[in-house]
C-alpha cells in the first residue's frame, strides 16, 4: 500500500524581524501539518523549531533564505543546496 506525502511550498516575500505577520505564517504552517516544508524568500524570523531542519541557499540581506524541510536528520543521505 502506498503511503502519502504531503508537501507545501510558500513564497514568504521575505518577512520583517518585527512583525504580527510572522505568527499567523507559524500557524498556519503549523496548521498545514506538511511531511516537507520548501519556504522560499525567507529568513531566519520565522522559526519552525528543533523538529524541522534548514537547508540556507544564497544570503538575502540582512538574513538568509531558508527552506525547512520535515525530516529525520539520519535520513538524509547526501543534500546539496547548491
Amino acid at each position: 500500500m502506498f503511503q502519502s506525502l504531503k508537501i507545501a511550498t510558500w513564497n514568504l516575500e521575505r518577512p520583517k524581524t518585527v512583525s504580527r505577520k510572522n505568527a499567523a505564517i507559524l500557524e498556519k504552517l503549523k496548521e498545514v501539518n506538511a511531511d516537507i516544508l520548501i519556504l522560499t524568500e525567507t529568513n531566519s524570523c520565522i522559526d519552525l523549531g528543533p523538529e524541522y531542519v534548514a537547508f540556507p541557499s544564497k544570503e538575502l540581506m540582512p538574513s538568509k533564505a531558508c527552506a525547512y524541510v520535515s525530516v529525520d536528520i539520519h535520513d538524509v543521505v547526501n543534500v546539496s543546496t547548491g
